[in-house]
């Protein structure tokens, strides 16, 4: 499969405020299920420099140009990336592989990369932007892509107290250990991942904190892009998200902004201690309390 050089992307896809030319920037959400993504990548993608693909991770993973049930071959923008991706690099985009590897996966790692950077690339030249926001979540998928030199991320891990993770997961799936056993699996590869690739620019962002002040997050986070800030972050739009997947979130319009505490309401007092123990070192890390509700402590770094 070719793979573009520098040499052959266009300056004006992808200048940098030094004046500098790459592939696009990704900006790379991890974090577990209901977490907050995709509020935050609906606000991002408001910015005119920045397209949001929300769980990319999903699409051809069951059926080529599916996702979640969605057939995403005619629709207009998607379509045309396909048709860009063909023409650039003389595959078939409802081919590639967004998966994650796995053990019993043909595709080795660097056919992987190639095929999702090249991916990129024609998603950004369609779009107009220079950076992509990556809503994927999976550590696995965040991990092969960073070991590409040449793919430019940075990573927002998105975190939320634990139980309201485990209760919103109860709620909609009926399964306390599920959300459970996200959080359990999630944290420690997240952590790993910040550990062995120490000089990928790296936010760790609380739901809480983001909820309760939308703006400064979304400032802080133009800033650690190194993008201006837009106005117009602040008012997601669903109507135009070209988002794969995600939640029930973008399929009407965002109303307001609001911290969900329904968990502090509806789970029961033994449950929300029995979370907190198991969770113990995760809750602390992450400065939520043990035995109560989150501080509005900002925890922004």
């Amino acid at each position: 499969m070719p793979l573009l050089n520098e040499a052959q992307i266009p300056a004006s896809l992808n200048a940098r405020a030094d004046g500098s030319t790459s592939r696009p920037l990704i900006i790379y959400i991890v974090g577990a299920g209901h977490c907050g993504s995709t509020l935050l990548s609906l606000s991002l993608d408001r910015h005119s420099d920045i397209l949001a693909v929300s769980e990319i991770v999903g699409l051809n993973a069951q059926e080529p140009g599916h996702s979640g049930g969605k057939d995403y071959r005619n629709n207009p923008f998607w379509s045309r990336v396909a048709a860009n991706y063909q023409r650039d690099f003389e595959e078939d985009f409802w081919a590639v592989h967004f998966a994650s590897l796995t053990k019993s996966s043909k595709l080795s790692s660097a056919d992987w990369r190639k095929q999702n950077q090249n991916a990129f690339f024609s998603i950004a030249k369609t779009a107009g932007t220079s950076f992509i926001i990556d809503a994927s979540k999976q550590p696995r998928r965040l991990q092969v892509l960073l070991q590409e030199d040449s793919v430019d991320v940075r990573v927002i891990y998105l975190t939320r107290d634990a139980r309201a993770v485990v209760h919103s997961y109860d709620r909609k799936y009926k399964s306390f250990w599920r959300g459970f056993r996200q959080i359990r699996r999630l944290d420690p590869r997240a952590r790993s991942i910040k550990a062995r690739f120490p000089n990928i620019p790296w936010m760790t962002l609380r739901y809480e904190d983001m909820t309760e002040d939308f703006e400064k997050t979304i400032v802080c986070i133009c800033e650690f892009c190194g993008l201006p800030f837009q106005c117009k972050m602040l008012k997601p739009d669903t109507a135009s998200f070209k988002g794969i997947g995600g939640n029930r979130l973008q399929l009407k319009p965002v109303k307001k902004i609001t911290n969900d505490k329904s968990w502090e309401r509806d789970m029961p007092t033994w449950k929300k201690w029995f979370i907190s123990l198991l969770m113990f070192r995760y809750q602390r890390s992450l400065g939520y309390p043990i035995f109560c509700s989150a501080s509005k402590k900002e925890r922004i770094k």
